[in-house]
């Protein structure tokens, strides 16, 4: 939608903050997706295409990005972050790729980081899951460690196959092999 910067409204103090003030300074949801996303995602953006029908104006209930991983750049390492806003469908996401000369990208193990709702929000008028303030990754739910520090935040190892993006999760794919070009 050719938007070129993301600018939080509030870190510590709002009404949707980064960082809870009256339950001893806990990390929400959107602190995790940016902590995810500053480790995983880089500056180079990659180009990506996705299957649209012709029917306009086409507002996708999947959506994905592609960037080099920081980090990864001798193995030509590429993360994809990708939202799925339907409440009721899973997609099927092929992750192949090619590079400028026609070598493909090396997709065969990839780290998959799966966000998804911790639980229903605070009562009130919009009360639902997408208004938690938990946010579980890879199933299990984020929390500050005993000592307050951040809890290690490890994606899933697979080997082969395609990825599903189950209803209502977002997340962050890496390929720290993919060999993309751009990436080296």
């Amino acid at each position: 939608m050719s938007h070129s910067v993301m600018c939080r409204q509030c870190f510590v103090g709002g009404n949707y903050t980064m960082i809870g003030v009256n339950d001893g300074f806990v990390p929400r949801p959107d602190y995790y997706t940016g902590l995810l996303f500053k480790r995983l995602m880089g500056t180079t953006v990659l180009t990506s295409y996705q299957n649209e029908p012709a029917i306009q104006p086409y507002l996708p209930a999947i959506r994905g990005y592609l960037h080099c991983t920081p980090g990864l750049s001798g193995s030509g390492g590429a993360t994809f972050a990708y939202v799925n806003t339907d409440a009721g469908k899973s997609f099927q996401i092929d992750l192949a790729g090619l590079n400028l000369d026609g070598s493909k990208f090396d997709t065969t193990d990839r780290q998959e980081y799966v966000l998804s709702s911790g639980g229903t929000g605070p009562p009130g008028p919009h009360q639902s899951e997408l208004s938690s303030l938990h946010i579980k990754l890879n199933g299990e739910v984020l929390a500050m460690n005993e000592d307050d520090s951040l809890p290690k935040m490890k994606g899933k190892s697979v080997q082969g196959g395609e990825f599903v993006a189950l209803p209502r999760t977002y997340g962050f794919i890496v390929f720290p092999n993919a060999n993309a070009h751009a990436c080296k």
